[in-house]
Formats: structure tokens, C-alpha cells, sequence
């Protein structure tokens, strides 16, 4: 957190990369956040500032996300949630988690 490259790429929500692929043939690709909060697609709560994060799935650790934010106060907070059953139980459990920050 204490880098600044480190935080803008945790807060990107869409990188673009040209290459050239093997047979030298230009390739771009796109890749776009998964952070439903980055996206706008999930709203936090109230007095809560959504800075970067990251977000993954798989079959074992189910639906994850780790996520950088600070209160109205300015004060940061790391929050994790591990083994959501789906997205949706993934961004309602970390919104609760997120609620209790913006009381303090």
C-alpha cells in the first residue's frame, strides 16, 4: 500500500496491451476489473471510498476478494473474504464487513 504503483494498478479497472504474437501478427487485448465496487456494478456503503482490490475464483477457494478502502476519516482498511458460495455472497458479506468500517 505504501507504493503508489502498486496502488494505481489495484485500482485500474481496464489495462490495454499491444504485442505481437509469434507469427508477428499485432495482437491487442483488454482486460477488465472483476471489482464489482471499481466497476460501479456494486455500491459500498456510505462513508466508505473504495481504492483497488482484487478479486478471484476457483473451485476450491470458491469466490475471493481482497480490497483496499478508507473510511470517511481517511483511515485504510485491508478486508478479505474468502470461500464465497457465489459472486453475490462475495460483495454482500464484504459490504457488511465494509458497513462496520464506516462507524468507526
Amino acid at each position: 500500500i505504501q507504493n503508489p504503483t502498486f496502488v494505481d494498478i489495484i485500482h485500474t479497472t481496464e489495462y490495454t496491451v499491444d504485442y505481437l504474437d509469434p507469427n508477428g501478427m499485432s495482437i491487442q487485448q483488454v482486460w477488465t476489473s472483476t471489482n464489482k465496487y471499481l466497476m460501479g456494478t456494486e455500491t459500498a456503503p456510505d462513508g466508505i471510498t473504495v481504492i483497488g482490490g482484487k478479486t478471484e475464483t476457483t473451485e476450491a477457494a470458491g469466490s475471493c476478494l481482497v480490497l483496499y478502502s478508507k473510511n470517511s476519516s481517511g483511515k485504510p482498511y485491508i478486508s478479505v473474504v474468502l470461500k464465497g458460495n457465489s459472486k453475490r455472497e462475495l460483495y454482500t458479506l464484504m459490504t457488511e464487513l465494509l458497513t462496520n468500517f464506516s462507524k468507526e
